[in-house]
């Protein structure tokens, strides 16, 4: 691999995982948690109707139900991502 794919790459990694350290949960809109818990052939249009709509408006509305779905990345899974992120940059300064 080219140094620049590696710097790339690196970079990438170490900001998702930057990224995973920050956030404690992932809460998902009403319209994807609907379609999560429901089963069919019609999940998939929920699930492009909930794309499709504006974050702002969903935040407006407020309209959070009680089968919400929260995601919770463990603590731990940050550091394999920052890890291999640096050992991509230290890499492509070693071949550069």
């Amino acid at each position: 691999m080219k140094p620049s794919t590696l710097f790339f790459w690196g970079y990438l990694l170490i900001l998702f995982g930057l990224e995973l350290h920050c956030v404690d949960a992932v809460y998902l809109t009403p319209a994807i948690s609907s379609a999560i818990t429901q089963s069919g052939a019609s999940v998939t249009k929920k699930i492009e109707l909930a794309v499709s709509r504006s974050w702002d408006a969903m935040y407006r509305e407020k309209k959070f139900s009680a089968q919400e779905y929260r995601l919770h990345p463990p603590r731990w899974l940050g550091w394999p991502f920052l890890c291999v992120g640096i050992a991509m940059i230290v890499q492509g300064k070693a071949k550069s």
